[in-house]
C-alpha cells in the first residue's frame, strides 16, 4: 500500500525539475567550453558526455516540471552521462576519486526522487 498523492505537483517536484535544469546548464556550459577548447583539459576530454548529459539534464527537467513520465527515461541518460564522464576524469587521474563521485551519486539520489513520482502518479 502506498502513501502518494497522485498528479498532485508539491514543493518537492519543483525542486527536482529545477535542479535538473541548473544541473543541465552548468554541465552544457562545460561541454561548449570542451567544444570551443577553452575549457581545462578534462573540459575538453568529456566534452562528448558532457553535451549528452547537459541536454539529457535539460529536457529531463523540463519533462519533470511538466510532470511527464518520459522525464524519467530522459534524466537516467542524464545520470549514466555523469557516470561516464566522471569515470572518464577518475581514469585520468589514475584512479585518485577525490570528489568527483559527487554529482554522479547526487543525480542517481534525484533519480530516484523522480522514479517514487512516477510510481506514485504525479507523473502523467
Amino acid at each position: 500500500m502506498t502513501t502518494c498523492t497522485p498528479k498532485k505537483r508539491n514543493a518537492g517536484l519543483i525542486a527536482g525539475g529545477v535542479i535538473c535544469l541548473l544541473i543541465g546548464l552548468v554541465v552544457l556550459q562545460l561541454a561548449l567550453r570542451g567544444l570551443q577548447g577553452r575549457g581545462s583539459a578534462a573540459d575538453v576530454a568529456t566534452t562528448w558526455p558532457n553535451l549528452v548529459t547537459g541536454l539529457a539534464s535539460l529536457i529531463g527537467g523540463m519533462g519533470y516540471l511538466t510532470q511527464r513520465k518520459w522525464a524519467v527515461w530522459v534524466f537516467l541518460v542524464a545520470v549514466i552521462g555523469h557516470f561516464v564522464s566522471h569515470g572518464m576524469l577518475i581514469a585520468q587521474h589514475g584512479g585518485q576519486v577525490g570528489g568527483l563521485w559527487v554529482m554522479p551519486l547526487f543525480s542517481l539520489i534525484l533519480l530516484a526522487g523522480m522514479v517514487n513520482c512516477r510510481r506514485c502518479g504525479r507523473l502523467v
